[in-house]
């Protein structure tokens, strides 16, 4: 019997607009009436006013920034694993003229203008004219830009986000995180970095928190999509990845569904949750 449901958000759970509509909604609802526990675990930083506009007042628990943090459903943190100071230091030193997102659990600081930072991310056409104005603008409500050096090092930062577009710098960055066993990337796809602690991803924070629900892992299903589910689906026996996962999601998941465009996931819930009527 299935007791926990764990899914990815963007490309996976919601619709795409990357947003909730009430098909959606009311498939969490059936979670929940059912006595069933729900759980996003994402890579957004997801604060209260994001939260929500997506899921309303709905008990729902959070893994987000790829589990550097988890909220319980009174909004409290039970979970947090911060990068050290002095990896930022480096990151910020040896990289004065990238922009970087540095995220606490409380704000996000860009070491860059609002102009700059937007126009980086910007650089594949075809990539903004889809979700610009449906995501991207989402993602950076709340950015505070041009901080200084010694802002970034007085906050406890759990996630770092960027994109490269100078080919030698993503290089070197690339080598100076791959050298690094402080922390980790696991990015959602490819030209993306997404910087946590080591020890950081969906599986480990899920695992966390059914130890303490007391919940068996074969009473989970996960669902995920991309590059920063791999464990999420690899670890658990009850895994599911949308065809339009990336290939290494795919691989990793003990089953694929349908499109996220025709609703796989939440449709896959409810058959779930009547499987677990019979």
């Amino acid at each position: 019997m299935i007791k926990l449901i764990a899914t990815d958000l963007d490309g996976t759970l919601l619709n795409i607009f990357h947003t909730t509509d009430n098909y959606i909604l009311r498939t969490i609802d059936k979670v929940l009436d059912n006595d069933m526990v729900f759980v996003i675990a994402t890579g957004r930083s997801m604060h209260e006013d994001q939260y929500e506009r997506l899921f309303g007042n709905r008990k729902i628990y959070r893994i987000i920034n790829n589990g550097s943090l988890i909220y319980n459903l009174e909004h409290d943190i039970i979970f947090e694993k911060t990068i050290d100071k002095e990896t930022i230091n480096e990151i910020l030193s040896l990289f004065p003229n990238q922009a970087f997102s540095f995220i606490s659990k409380n704000r996000t600081l860009v070491n860059a203008p609002e102009k700059d930072f937007i126009e980086a991310l910007g650089t594949q056409q075809k990539l903004v004219e889809r979700i610009f104005h449906k995501v991207t603008l989402e993602f950076l409500v709340g950015n505070e830009y041009d901080a200084t050096h010694h802002q970034i090092l007085d906050e406890e930062i759990i996630k770092i986000n960027c994109r490269i577009n100078d080919l030698d710098t993503r290089k070197r960055f690339k080598e100076y995180v791959n050298n690094n066993r402080k922390i980790v990337n696991k990015p959602f796809s490819e030209g993306m970095f997404e910087i946590t602690h080591s020890d950081v991803n969906k599986a480990n924070a899920l695992k966390f928190l059914l130890k303490e629900l007391n919940i068996e892992e074969s009473q989970v299903a996960t669902f995920g999509d991309g590059g920063n589910d791999i464990e999420l689906l690899y670890e658990f026996e009850n895994s599911y990845a949308p065809k339009g996962a990336n290939l290494e999601a795919r691989s990793a998941a003990k089953n694929t569904i349908g499109h996220n465009s025709n609703y796989a996931v939440p449709r896959k819930i409810r058959q779930l949750i009547r499987k677990n009527g019979r």
